[in-house]
């Protein structure tokens, strides 16, 4: 029973982990995308 409770905890870590970078690198990606599109990004 531990063993599975420990493998629950470690998929649901891991599932907020994905869920993490996943909006940090969604919004680092449409931030980079606008601000070039804008030309404000420097050469």
């Amino acid at each position: 029973m531990t063993r599975i409770m420990g493998l629950l905890l470690i998929a649901i870590a891991i599932q907020f982990i994905l869920d993490g970078t996943g909006a940090a690198a969604s919004t680092w990606l449409s931030a980079g995308l606008s601000s070039i599109l804008n030309g404000t990004v420097p050469a």
